[in-house]
């Protein structure tokens, strides 16, 4: 499991830095994540912060850039518009009131 997470990683961090010159992630607290007995074991199994590491290396030794975003609302804002829009985590779709935009929740934080 090990190798094939390590080789996944790896792809998908190659991925984004043949893909944009500017990579960003929001800059979440992986290590209190951690401490949440909810999210503890799929907040590792995803290996956040190993792609973050790998993507910065990449990124590097390519001339290309890794910035931090700060995470608070970046599921609420629209990316159309700009406005805050509240939404509980089981809310999967972004639907803007004031201008109609319409995506799912991760793309439009992205």
């Amino acid at each position: 499991m090990t190798n094939l997470r390590e080789e996944f990683l790896n792809q998908v961090s190659r991925k984004l830095v043949d893909s944009a010159d500017i990579i960003v992630f929001e800059d979440l607290n992986i290590s209190d994540m951690l401490k949440n007995h909810n999210l503890a074991k799929h907040t590792q199994d995803v290996s956040w912060g190993k792609l973050i590491q790998l993507t910065q290396s990449k990124a590097e030794r390519a001339g290309k850039s890794v910035l931090f975003v700060d995470p608070r609302d970046t599921s609420q804002m629209c990316s159309c518009c700009g406005i805050l829009v509240a939404k509980d985590l089981s809310e999967r779709v972004h639907v803007c009131p004031v201008c109609g935009f319409k995506l799912d929740r991760d793309h439009n934080a992205a």
